[in-house]
């Protein structure tokens, strides 16, 4: 028997193959078909221009962002490094190449290094629901029904509270504008003094938000695949919608605006391009992703903040 190699992969296989085809029987009366029509016309080849369907991984394929702009891993730390059974919410990176993180569950905000060393503890009033970065001096804190707190990060303390109606939960700032999702189906825009400068309503329900440069913001959808894109005048669209992200939590977008987004469930991280028509899976459980709730990004350092182990663990990654 001759071995069987690459080489002769294919002629040992493909020449045994059986595959099926279609034969034309003609009827006996084919005959007289030219005499019954003579002419059955002509066909020609047109070419048109249709509108492109949404872009959807599992229809079209996985197609790569751009330059294949890669991760590597720079810092990870269990986050029971802050204390004994602290699990972390979520967080944002803020100055001097420190963390700032809340607690889950509790009344506490941890200001670390990146590596988790040389934490503090700033306590509040009230439990957090979510942060961001409003400048490079201040954050801004949800605190549910009691409105929005701002943060000093020089002193480390807490401020002063905006009073918002509704339960504040998902929240992102962008040019000394504060967004947040205070109502079902709902996103305010409040600037710095606490007065609405514009309420928005939605067709989906918005979880977390994060803005990009332009002033829109991206959303997640409450326990779906789908991501939204709001524009400040209250246009939205869906920009993405894959099978192969599950419960998609968190967002957080890149200084060239791509968008990276968490599947929760689909232990995944997924990179859309700013225009929305490319897109890849950037991590996944053979990266050790598992269960990832919150993203954040730092322009500056173009680092990825990572949630990881459901709240048990944070990654960094550098993006080159």
């Amino acid at each position: 028997m001759q071995k069987l190699t690459r080489k002769n992969w294919k002629s040992e296989y493909i020449q045994a193959a059986t595959v099926a085809i279609l034969k034309y029987h003609p009827p006996e009366s084919e005959s007289n078909i030219s005499k019954l029509v003579p002419d059955l016309g002509t066909i020609t080849v047109e070419n048109i221009q249709i509108q492109m369907p949404l872009l959807n991984i599992d229809q079209q394929g996985q197609f790569l962002v751009r330059d294949e702009r890669k991760l590597s891993l720079k810092h990870s730390f269990p986050t029971r490094q802050l204390g004994n059974e602290v699990s972390i919410r979520s967080g944002c990176f803020i100055s001097d190449d420190r963390l700032l993180l809340y607690q889950f569950r509790g009344k506490h905000l941890f200001v670390c290094k990146l590596d988790g060393s040389n934490f503090s503890v700033i306590s509040l009033d009230y439990e957090p629901f979510n942060i961001c970065l409003y400048d490079k001096n201040h954050a801004v804190v949800s605190l549910g029904d009691k409105g929005i707190q701002i943060i000093n990060l020089r002193s480390l303390k807490p401020g002063r509270i905006i009073q918002v109606e509704g339960i504040c939960f998902g929240i992102t700032s962008v040019k000394d504008k504060i967004w947040v999702k205070n109502k079902l189906q709902t996103l305010t825009i409040v600037d710095i003094n606490g007065k609405v400068l514009k309420v928005l309503h939605t067709k989906f329900n918005p979880y977390e938000i994060c803005a990009n440069q332009d002033g829109d913001v991206y959303c997640t959808d409450l326990y779906s695949k789908k991501v939204f894109l709001v524009s400040l005048d209250g246009k939205e669209r869906e920009i993405y919608n894959s099978y192969a992200l599950k419960d998609a939590t968190s967002v957080a977008v890149d200084d060239r605006g791509d968008l990276y987004v968490t599947g929760l469930s689909s232990n995944n991280i997924h990179r859309i391009s700013n225009d929305g028509q490319k897109h890849d899976i950037v991590l996944s459980a053979e990266d050790g992703i598992n269960l990832p709730s919150s993203l954040s990004y730092n322009n500056e350092t173009r680092e990825l903040l990572v949630l990881n182990d459901h709240r048990k663990s944070i990654i960094i990654y550098k993006t080159q």
